[in-house]
Formats: C-alpha cells, sequence, structure tokens
C-alpha cells in the first residue's frame, strides 16, 4: 500500500462582519467577484436559534495573523458559560424543591 501525501494548506482569515439575520439568504453568501472571503454561519441566541450569526473574514497574510495572535493575552479569550448555567440552573431548582418540601413537611406536620 502507497502512503498518500496530505496537503495541509493553512490559511489566515481577519474578522471583517459580525451581521445577525433572520435567514439564511443574505449578500454575505454569495460570491463577490474579485474578493477572497471565507463565510462561517452559525445560530444565535443559545438554545433558540432564530437568528443567523455570519462571521465573514478575509484573508490576511499569515505574518500579521501571528502578529496579532501573539498580541492576545489569556484574559482577551472567553471562554463558553453555557455548563455553568446548566449546573447553576440544575442547583437552583434542587434547592427550591428543597425549600419546597420542607415547608410543606412543616405545614403537614402542624395541621
Amino acid at each position: 500500500m502507497k502512503d498518500k501525501k496530505t496537503e495541509i494548506l493553512t490559511l489566515a482569515i481577519g474578522i471583517a462582519a459580525l451581521p445577525p439575520i433572520w435567514a439564511v439568504l443574505s449578500p454575505y453568501l454569495g460570491i463577490t467577484t474579485g474578493e477572497d472571503y471565507c463565510t462561517l454561519v452559525t445560530c444565535t441566541p443559545f438554545g433558540v436559534n432564530t437568528h443567523r450569526l455570519l462571521v465573514r473574514g478575509t484573508r490576511i497574510p499569515y505574518e500579521e495573523a501571528e502578529l496579532i495572535t501573539a498580541e492576545i493575552t489569556p484574559e482577551d479569550v472567553v471562554g463558553s458559560t453555557w455548563l455553568e448555567k446548566y449546573v447553576n440552573g440544575i442547583l437552583t431548582g434542587i434547592t427550591l424543591v428543597g425549600i419546597l418540601g420542607i415547608l410543606a413537611a412543616t405545614l403537614w406536620f402542624l395541621r
């Protein structure tokens, strides 16, 4: 069996626009003559997904991207908070059920 060579292409994309839209039909998704765009389509807001968020970028020199990346500090990076919110919601629900259970038990014994 022969080894197959895999060519890895690395592109540096600079973010050009972040327009939220209602439908996927948008001029941002079409081909623009003479331009080199990359568009990522994702859903927003989280859990509802009624809008589409387009992250549109243009190709930039790779050296420029390395400089931009080198300037980013860990404090600049925002992580996802969905797990934290999910756990907080579950703990809040458990707490409320516990309080209501204690209240119901107290009223039942006092009757």
